[in-house]
């Protein structure tokens, strides 16, 4: 649960995500919440920039990323998020992707995520997974919203 301290407190949001277009609209959609969010300037386009970007001391670190399963170049969004979690187990990663079968799902869930949205992305199912995510700290527990 969200604590009295925490309230007011913006939760810094990184995008990593591929398609250009959808992640200026996700990032518009996410600035224009009426919420604590504070989206990083930087859309990350790549597992490894984004595993750059985490591992830059003067960059600003995510509270929470929101991460495409296909990336450019050679990882994808569960090898990134394994690697980026094996030393900052306080960054939540939320996966937004097109594939919705079984086998996507259950290796998203054993890599360390807190939760999995279909594209297109709807605003408050997005937004209801965001808070579900900061406020589970159980690493067993993997929500889905489609």
């Amino acid at each position: 649960m969200t604590s009295e301290k925490d309230i007011g407190k913006k939760v810094n949001i990184l995008i990593v995500e591929n398609e250009m277009i959808f992640a200026e609209d996700l990032k518009q959609t996410l600035k224009h919440a009426n919420r604590n969010y504070e989206v990083i300037e930087d859309i990350i386009i790549s597992g490894e920039k984004a595993i750059e970007y985490i591992n830059n001391s003067n960059n600003t670190k995510p509270d929470l990323i929101i991460m495409d399963l296909i990336l450019t170049e050679s990882m994808n969004g569960m090898e990134v998020a394994k690697t980026i979690l094996a030393n900052n187990k306080n960054i939540k990663i939320i996966y937004c992707s097109g594939h919705f079968d079984s086998a996507t799902i259950e290796q998203a869930a054993c890599s360390g995520g807190s939760g999995y949205i279909t594209k297109p992305i709807e605003d408050n199912p997005l937004y209801n997974l965001i808070e579900y995510a900061l406020e589970n700290n159980d690493p067993n527990c993997f929500r889905i919203v489609r």
